[in-house]
């Protein structure tokens, strides 16, 4: 804009004298306002990708995978555009790599609790086997029989 700005007072019977008149700097300040109202209008259509990628940043959801941004801008801008797009795509990875790493130590507890559980229930039946054979064996008859199907109980749930 300022070479074509340059250009056009160069190629029109336009100039400056000192002192500057009024004529003249209304000329020199009409240019200035075009080129300043073209360079305002350009930078803001250049720029509007940014406005984009922000509003984008600040909603951003890494659960979905439609929060991309496709306006690809121009230059530099459409490398930022694409490294913030890659950005989301390692993030999103790495939340599914963590979610998986949880749920496979959450696993892991389980497992351990289980053979804690099963382990320590075990040792408690079989003391209570231990047990009901000494009753059994000091018992009288009629209790005996009791005690056996206590005993096979005890078996069962320890099997």
């Amino acid at each position: 804009m300022f070479a074509i700005g340059a250009i056009l007072l160069a190629l029109t019977p336009a100039t400056v004298s000192s002192p500057v008149r009024l004529t003249e700097f209304l000329v020199l300040a009409l240019g200035f306002i075009v080129i300043l109202t073209a360079n305002a209008v350009l930078l803001r259509r250049s720029l509007a990708p940014l406005e984009t990628l922000t509003k984008l940043m600040q909603r951003v959801d890494l659960v979905t995978k439609r929060d991309r941004l496709d306006d690809r801008g121009n230059g530099d801008l459409t490398t930022v555009i694409d490294t913030f797009n890659s950005m989301l795509d390692r993030l999103e990875q790495e939340r599914t790599r963590a979610s998986t790493t949880a749920l496979e130590a959450q696993e892991r507890e389980r497992q351990r609790i289980a053979r804690e559980l099963h382990d320590e229930i075990g040792q408690s039946l079989t003391v209570a086997l231990l047990f009901l054979k000494r009753s059994v064996d000091h018992a009288p008859d009629d209790a005996a029989d009791e005690l056996h199907k206590a005993q096979d109980a005890v078996r069962s749930a320890a099997d």
